[in-house]
């Protein structure tokens, strides 16, 4: 960084800023900037846990799930400012920094970051996520009452069914859990990336599956959900994975190595 830059960072953040930036003469400023916030959520974190907090009070203070804490503080994503002053918020610190000043950081820095979803995003991704994970799945706080939520073949309305659905799942794996990746929205729509991880342990049954004794099998399953809002909910749902990779998790199908093998073996 030139002279002339750091000093114009300078002027706008103050020395603490300042500080957080001695040392580091990389030429991209975005990198400089990850970096400076990296250093704050460190010091951060420690502060977390000199007061006793964990992650899931933190979360909940944000309104965000647990998982988006823990990728901030091992470093797997790199927070925005404004994430910076709600987390400091939440452990009973500070920053100062003021929004408007923040502001002039990012303009000056040329950022160009994902914008930070809504409070009404924020709130069904934390009932969505930590509702599955703890066992405390409210439908009525998510969902539409005339709801539709078509996940592969299988079509569910209303609450009954929907909760009847996510049941079959924490039945056959009583350790599963969801771990959001990430997360983008318009005005009405919510799509949202995660993982669904567990162990079978018990009889599954869905649409696509007939009764499935358990097989025992650890499953990692990346999926994507795509929810329209209406008045706050969720009135549609619709809900996207590989069947093929969730049925050879469970070994019950060959996978695509294997079926080549066997394809190679039936013309020999």
């Amino acid at each position: 960084m030139d002279a002339n830059r750091r000093q114009r960072i300078t002027d706008v953040g103050g020395p603490s800023l300042q500080r957080l930036l001695s040392g580091v003469e990389a030429q991209d400023p975005q990198f400089e900037l990850n970096l400076a916030a990296q250093r704050i959520m460190a010091q951060l974190t420690r502060h977390r846990i000199r007061s006793g907090l964990n992650q899931e009070e933190i979360a909940e203070k944000m309104k965000v799930p647990p998982s988006v804490v823990s990728r901030f503080e091992g470093g797997k994503n790199n927070p925005t400012l404004l994430t910076l002053v709600r987390y400091a918020k939440a452990v009973g610190g500070h920053l100062a920094f003021s929004p408007k000043l923040l502001e002039k950081v990012e303009d000056l820095l040329d950022l160009d970051e994902k914008p930070e979803l809504s409070e009404t995003a924020d709130h069904l991704l934390h009932e969505w996520v930590d509702g599955f994970n703890r066992r405390t799945f409210r439908v009525e706080h998510i969902y539409a009452p005339d709801c539709v939520v078509s996940v592969a073949n299988t079509t569910m309305r209303g609450y009954d069914e929907v909760r009847a659905y996510f049941e079959i799942f924490v039945h056959a794996f009583p350790d599963s859990r969801i771990e959001l990746v990430d997360a983008v929205e318009s005005p009405e729509r919510i799509v949202i990336e995660a993982k669904f991880s567990g162990t079978h342990r018990a009889q599954l049954q869905a649409g696509y599956v007939a009764w499935m004794p358990p097989t025992g099998r650890k499953i990692d399953l990346p999926f994507c959900t795509v929810l329209d809002i209406e008045g706050g909910k969720a009135k549609y749902q619709r809900g996207y994975f590989d069947q093929v990779t969730f049925l050879v998790q469970l070994g019950v199908a060959p996978s695509p190595a294997q079926s080549s093998h066997l394809r190679g073996e039936v013309h020999t």
